[in-house]
């Protein structure tokens, strides 16, 4: 079965994509890296932004550095299998640096 997962986007990936949330559709048992390749499938501008080529559904390749995934409030581990709640929407939160 598939599911539409609210992905709300902030800073640098807000500007590249010129909105703050897409939706996308995921498996109902999403996890993390469904989350990724159905953003890159969709926009795939955002694998410039992340130095990735492709990420296939189903993959164990590293995800992108530099992003913090959160959903209800708390940060989860960026681990492929790490499962999403696809009931709430998450937030990809690209970290930056500077002063």
């Amino acid at each position: 079965m598939r599911a539409e997962l609210t992905v709300e986007l902030t800073g640098p990936l807000e500007n590249l994509l010129g909105q703050d949330q897409v939706r996308l559709q995921v498996p109902s048992d999403c996890r993390i890296v469904d989350v990724f390749a159905a953003l890159l499938k969709e926009h795939p501008q955002v694998a410039d932004y992340f130095g990735l080529a492709e990420l296939s559904v189903g993959s164990q390749e590293t995800l992108p550095a530099g992003v913090l995934v959160v959903q209800d409030d708390r940060s989860l581990p960026l681990k492929p299998d790490t499962m999403i709640d696809c009931g709430q929407p998450v937030a990809l939160m690209a970290l930056v640096s500077g002063g």
